[in-house]
């Protein structure tokens, strides 16, 4: 039946661009059909099994999701990219809640698996790496790239947090941490250290 499934949207792939809304939805539900040709949602692509809210979406522009449930929630974000099993999983967002009265869940690139798998309303977050951001819920511009690394325990409403490393965890907000603690030694403008560092203090 899945097969049958996957065959029947491939088939109405060029009927979804033909019409205003140009979507891609291919999935194992029936309902990626519909989507398709869904008017609320614009310029996407969604490709994974279990992946099509069956709820449908509402005002979502410019999304792509790739993987077993990816993006699996999607309603109201605009401008999303998850890659991987469950990435962006939660994505919902809100009308004029987020940054500017816009939608809220707008933004985020999510790559690998699980990769912010619990972000719902949170905005302009990135995370590269498996099981990055597995903490973050609604917060905004955070980036944490490498396999593990995030906010920790309560970050689900982080905010600016830059973590580069596998496992490192940033615990306050606009804050930024490269490496983890069995890191000795930290280079800028290679390992001859070349560049110049510009800071405001040093403690």
């Amino acid at each position: 039946m899945k097969k049958i499934n996957f065959l029947m949207t491939i088939c109405v792939i060029l009927v979804g661009f033909t019409l205003n809304s140009q979507n891609v939805g291919i999935s194992d539900k029936t309902t990626s059909l519909d989507w398709t040709q869904n008017t609320n949602l614009t310029n996407s692509i969604i490709i994974g099994s279990n992946t099509v809210n069956d709820d449908g979406a509402n005002n979502a522009i410019q999304n792509t999701a790739f993987g077993v449930n990816a993006m699996k929630k999607l309603k109201r974000g605009d401008k999303n990219t998850a890659v991987g099993f469950k990435a962006g999983n939660a994505i919902s967002g809100a009308d004029g809640a987020g940054i500017g009265g816009a939608a809220s869940g707008t933004g985020n690139t999510l790559i690998g698996n699980a990769s912010g798998y619990l972000i719902a309303a949170g905005e302009f977050n990135t995370a590269v790496g498996n099981q990055t951001a597995s903490n973050l819920v609604g917060g905004d511009y955070n980036t944490y790239i490498g396999s593990g690394s995030g906010g920790g325990a309560g970050s689900g409403a982080a905010q600016n947090r830059t973590a580069l490393g596998q496992g490192v965890t940033v615990t306050a907000n606009n804050t930024a941490v490269i490496g983890k603690a069995a890191t000795t030694q930290v280079y800028f403008g290679s390992e001859s250290y070349e560049a110049t560092l510009y800071a405001t203090g040093i403690n």
